[in-house]
């Protein structure tokens, strides 16, 4: 594990990565000021922003939803955010005598790293929960087309299964 550094430039330089509970996860120095992340494994399209992170208490809030921008090797998706708040040490304070900046909170990246496993824990409540809306929406959808097949008297073939998908689909 490699301490954050600060500088007055911005160089990115992995300070700490590996896994929590099956989640990849990533600490990055910007040079500046240090960041987080670690992998979503939601099975749908989603962004930072997405209401089902409400729930992931972590420093600032969330402000990343993209690739691993660090390890061009790695196609996962993840969230993440930073140290560069308002109470936060940042390196653009070294040029700036009288930035509020300057006596702001250094972190360090075992501090960041008990950020991750935390925020981890969160995001897999978060994606059991949301696996659970999926399978739950998955059966009324299943549920649905039965009750159609039932009332319509359809033999199940793959051009009633279209119309079904259609039918359900235009009255939810």
């Amino acid at each position: 594990m490699k301490e954050m550094i600060y500088q007055s430039n911005s160089t990115q330089e992995v300070l700490y990565s590996g896994s929590y509970k099956d989640h990849k996860f990533a600490i990055v120095s910007q040079g500046t000021h240090p960041c987080a992340y670690i992998e979503c494994k939601l099975k749908r399209t989603f962004d930072y922003e997405d209401s089902c992170f409400y729930s992931i208490d972590v420093h600032g809030g969330l402000t990343f939803c993209d690739g691993a921008y660090w390890d061009k090797e790695d196609k996962s998706i993840y969230i993440g955010w930073d140290y560069a708040h308002y109470n936060d040490f940042h390196g653009s304070a070294m040029f700036y005598d009288n930035s509020l900046r300057k006596d702001g909170r250094m972190w360090t990246t075992a501090e960041i790293y008990k950020n991750v496993c935390s925020a981890i824990d969160e995001l897999l409540k978060v994606e059991e929960n949301d696996w659970k809306m999926q399978t739950k929406n998955f059966q009324q959808v299943k549920d649905k087309m039965w009750d159609i097949i039932k009332s319509e008297n359809l033999i199940v073939n793959n051009q009633n299964i279209d119309y079904l998908i259609q039918k359900v689909f235009k009255e939810n």
